[in-house]
């Protein structure tokens, strides 16, 4: 920390080009290693997640236990949603395609459950609210190992926010 009580690249790199040069950094240290593993590891929600640590590193809701609960439980309380509406069986949400009324009731009570759990845990991050709308409405699948390498993805995304939020000295009390 320098005394500014930011971090040491604060004075040195303004934060019009800091934050998009580590949004960026960000998606492309994710996109290497899934190409190494040979497996999605760029989810669309990971985006805001990046975006909001790039842009706004003091928000206690960018911090680690909040970016990884925030998106596991938004991708657990999707699931539930899919399975108890019936929608697992039906096809993802088409633009081209009338919205079935199993997706909207899931998309309705995964973002609601998604939101009423991380409260209760003190785990709210926002930009969780995006997994839990992918996951309802079948655009990012449930089958698979989708789910490893989603909760593989937001764990990495957390590790490298918070060295980042350090270096940039955007660490909340």
């Amino acid at each position: 920390m320098n005394g500014s009580g930011r971090g040491l690249f604060a004075p040195r790199v303004p934060d019009a080009l800091w934050a998009p040069a580590i949004a960026g950094l960000s998606l492309i240290l994710l996109g290497l290693i899934s190409l190494g593993l040979g497996h999605p590891l760029l989810f669309p929600s990971l985006g805001p997640t990046l975006f909001r640590v790039a842009v706004e590193p003091a928000d206690r809701t960018q911090r680690p236990w909040n970016i990884v609960a925030g998106h596991l439980l938004a991708f657990g309380s999707a699931a539930l949603a899919v399975w108890s509406t019936g929608a697992a069986s039906l096809a993802p949400m088409s633009a081209a395609e009338p919205l079935q009324p199993q997706r909207a009731a899931a998309a309705v009570i995964a973002l609601v459950l998604t939101m009423v759990v991380q409260r209760l845990v003190r785990a709210v991050h926002a930009p969780a609210a995006a997994t839990a709308l992918l996951v309802s409405l079948g655009v990012l699948p449930m089958q698979g190992s989708t789910a490893l390498y989603f909760s593989l993805a937001v764990v990495l995304a957390a590790l490298w926010s918070e060295i980042l939020r350090r270096v940039r000295g955007g660490v909340a009390a």
